[in-house]
C-alpha cells in the first residue's frame, strides 16, 4: 500500500504522515519501520529495501522524504521507474509513505494514480495566509490585523512568520535600483504583483 503526503504545508503534510504512521503502528505492533532520505537514495539501496524480508516481522513500513522532489538526474529516473515498476510485485505487508516538501505536478500524480493501493493527500496554504500577504501594504491596518486573525486559525504561527518575512524581503527588494534583484522570485506574474 502506498501513502502519498504533499504540498506546500509541510508542517500539516508531516503532521498527517506522523498520525497516519502512529495508526498503522498501533494496529501492526511488530511492524519494522525504514527511514530513507530521497535525496541520498541510490539504486541498489532502493531495490534492497524494497525486495528484502524483514528479519523481524512479516510487515513492513518504509518512509521515504524527498524522493519525487529531488533534483532532476539520471538516477532520480531510475529510482522512480524502479519503484513504479516494482511496486505490483510487492507484498501486501509492505506499506510505503513517501513525504514530498512541495506539490507534485499533475504527470507525477497521475503515473502515481495507477497503482492500485494509493492514497494521495496535498496540502494547501489556506486562501487567507495568501491573502493576508497580498494586502501588505502601509495604511491598511485594520484590514491586516481581520486578514492576520483569520490567517492564524487556520496556519501556524510559526508559518505566518516565515511567509510575512519572505513578503516583506521582495517587497525590499522591488525598491532597488539593481534590474536583477526580483531574479530571486519565480515567476513573472509574482514579479509583476509585488
Amino acid at each position: 500500500m502506498l501513502y502519498l503526503f504533499h504540498g506546500e504545508n509541510t508542517a500539516a503534510s508531516r503532521q498527517a504522515l506522523n498520525q497516519t504512521l502512529e495508526t498503522l503502528r498501533a494496529e501492526l505492533p511488530l511492524a519494522e519501520v525504514l527511514r530513507l532520505d530521497g535525496n541520498k537514495l541510490t539504486e541498489t539501496d532502493f531495490v534492497q529495501v524494497l525486495e528484502a524480508p524483514s528479519m523481524i516481522s512479516a510487515d513492513r513500513i518504509i518512509l521515504v522524504d524527498g524522493l519525487l522532489s529531488r533534483r532532476v538526474s539520471k538516477e532520480k529516473t531510475n529510482l522512480i521507474n524502479i519503484f513504479l515498476s516494482s511496486f505490483f510485485l510487492l507484498p501486501s505487508s509492505l506499506f510505503l509513505f513517501l513525504w514530498e516538501p512541495k506539490p507534485l505536478t499533475v504527470t507525477q500524480l497521475k503515473s502515481l494514480q495507477k497503482i492500485k493501493d494509493c492514497h494521495i493527500q496535498e496540502f494547501k496554504l489556506s486562501k487567507y495566509l495568501w491573502n493576508f500577504l497580498d494586502n501588505l501594504r502601509p495604511g491598511n491596518p485594520s484590514q491586516l490585523i481581520k486578514l492576520l486573525t483569520l490567517t492564524l486559525k487556520t496556519e501556524p504561527a510559526e508559518l505566518v512568520m516565515f511567509m510575512l518575512v519572505r513578503r516583506v524581503s521582495e517587497l525590499l527588494l522591488t525598491t532597488s535600483r539593481d534590474p536583477k534583484a526580483l531574479d530571486s522570485v519565480r515567476s513573472s506574474w509574482q514579479k509583476s504583483k509585488l
